[in-house]
């Protein structure tokens, strides 16, 4: 008889109400879906062998967050050789960089190099500014031409899996317009400047009427279904004007989720979108429309009555369903200023995957 699988992590959990931080070896046995954890100062057992239905063996990874018991736990390091074994050989951090002229390709790209069983960890929509188009060019060794055009919109990705940086490079390789890194050294070089540098936000619900925010969760980003969910909503003929991951706490996602604070599944919607990234846009759409698009909240009734809508075709449960998008016409400008103004702000450098 085989030996029953499990994965051993150190997981750190903050605890607002004495103001400290916990770390717990956590197990994890993928076949059942059963934890259990103890205190690691301690020696305390915290959590006896209990199913946890919401886990998949793919929310397990490190520097990765898992939620469980309504415990945020970040995965800090491997908790034994077996699993750092099992785990970590070949896993790599790749970049990918699209120049004005590919981002129609953008949903295609993105949903390729899933399909090659790579995980999107990061991505930034930006406007390169002109005094910046040199020293991009440079980095990424490309003509400054590459670089214009389209209000010089670009977007940076980066994708985590088993080689992932050989394993990008060959999806996309036949198609000379976009850049990918080719070592560590580059990928950290690509961070460094499109994610720490180049901030200027290009969310337009300022100044453009009719905008939805939509925020894909992150059972869609762990499964590797976005570049799915973003052709299903390109298909519809919306135009995606802003785009950027973000990795929410758990006072984020609950003054994000304010609104819906007298719901059942209030703390269940908390959970699932801190439980990993997710990908906030903005869509130069009605509220009204766009909502048509998304389908029903509960994905069984999307399933039963809307069955071509991105809930009935993706999601799962009534938490689980795909994304967010703005209810109501007055939350719109509000929603995409909680993304693109402040958590863009905050957001920069927190809670990002080691390299």
């Amino acid at each position: 008889m085989s030996e029953k699988e499990v994965l051993t992590f150190i997981a750190e959990h903050y605890d607002p109400n004495p103001q400290v931080l916990i770390k717990f070896l956590l197990k994890y046995y993928p076949e059942s879906h059963e934890v259990e954890m103890k205190e690691i100062i301690t020696g305390r057992k915290f959590l006896s062998l209990t199913k946890v239905a919401d886990c998949n063996r793919h929310d397990f990874v490190l520097g990765g967050a898992v939620v469980i018991l309504s415990r945020d736990l970040k995965l800090i390091d491997y908790g034994d050789k077996k699993t750092r074994l099992a785990l970590s050989p070949g896993s790599e951090i790749a970049a990918v960089f699209l120049p004005p002229s590919a981002l129609e390709m953008a949903h295609e790209v993105i949903g390729n190099i899933e399909q090659s069983g790579l995980t999107l960890l990061n991505l930034k929509a930006f406007h390169l500014p002109e005094c910046e188009i040199e020293n991009v060019a440079k980095l990424l060794q490309v003509d400054t031409a590459v670089l214009t055009g389209n209000s010089n919109y670009c977007i940076y990705m980066e994708f985590r899996g088993l080689n992932a940086i050989a394993a990008s490079a060959a999806v996309i390789g036949c198609c000379d317009i976009l850049v990918t890194a080719s070592s560590s050294d580059q990928v950290e070089a690509f961070r460094n400047k499109f994610l720490f540098t180049l901030h200027k936000p290009i969310a337009r619900y300022k100044s453009v009427p009719e905008s939805s925010c939509c925020v894909i969760k992150p059972h869609i980003v762990k499964s590797r279904l976005v570049g799915k969910v973003l052709r299903g909503i390109k298909q519809e003929g919306v135009e995606i004007t802003a785009m950027q991951i973000f990795h929410m706490d758990r006072i984020q996602a609950a003054e994000f989720y304010e609104v819906y604070s007298g719901m059942t599944d209030f703390h269940k919607m908390v959970d699932e979108v801190i439980s990993g990234p997710v990908l906030a846009m903005e869509i130069h759409a009605p509220i009204k429309d766009f909502r048509k698009i998304v389908g029903p909240w509960d994905v069984d009734l999307a399933k039963s009555l809307h069955p071509n809508t991105i809930r009935a075709k993706f999601g799962r449960t009534a938490v689980q369903n795909v994304v967010h998008c703005t209810d109501l016409e007055e939350e719109g400008t509000n929603e995409l200023s909680y993304f693109f103004d402040i958590m863009a702000t905050e957001n920069e450098s927190c809670n990002l995957p080691v390299l």
